[in-house]
């Protein structure tokens, strides 16, 4: 990934945490689709999404947007892949749905709002509790697990 690209999306991240209640950073790991490290956008869905939901709060929708838009304006083509992760607790708030189902959604909420924003090729997966990035041992732990994250992929 370019570096202009990485400062685009850390400035972005930045802005995001500063303006909206989802905290936001850029991180660089392996992903369990592609295994190779790549730059990613993270968003802790505890402020993102209510408990139990996959609808965002208006405020955190438009933050959303702003993201899509400031990638669009400089990658128009890019590839946006959008990855739900939750953390081991089971769903009691909405019984009907598992872990999986929940960051299935969460994650085609994040990739529709990036289709409005006039992306084409977006794909979003739920990824449920099974590739946590902290212990869920503890609170942080889970906090940390429960998220959203975009990967751009640069596109000639």
């Amino acid at each position: 990934m370019s570096t202009l690209l990485l400062r685009l999306l850390s400035a972005t991240a930045i802005a995001l945490a500063a303006g909206c209640q989802a905290p936001a950073r850029v991180e660089r790991y392996n992903h369990p689709l592609g295994g190779q490290p790549l730059n990613t956008i993270v968003l802790e869905t505890d402020s993102l999404f209510c408990a139990g939901r996959w609808s965002f709060t208006a405020e955190d929708e438009a933050c959303v947007k702003e993201l899509a838009e400031q990638i669009r304006q400089h990658w128009p083509k890019a590839r946006i892949v959008v990855f739900g992760h939750t953390d081991s607790n089971p769903i009691t708030k909405t019984p009907r749905f598992n872990s999986y189902e929940m960051s299935q959604y969460r994650a085609e909420a994040v990739k529709a709002v990036f289709v409005a924003a006039g992306f084409t090729d977006v794909w979003a997966f739920g990824m449920g509790p099974d590739f946590p990035i902290a212990t869920n041992a503890t609170v942080q732990g889970k906090r940390a697990n429960r998220r959203v994250e975009i990967v751009v992929i640069q596109k000639e």
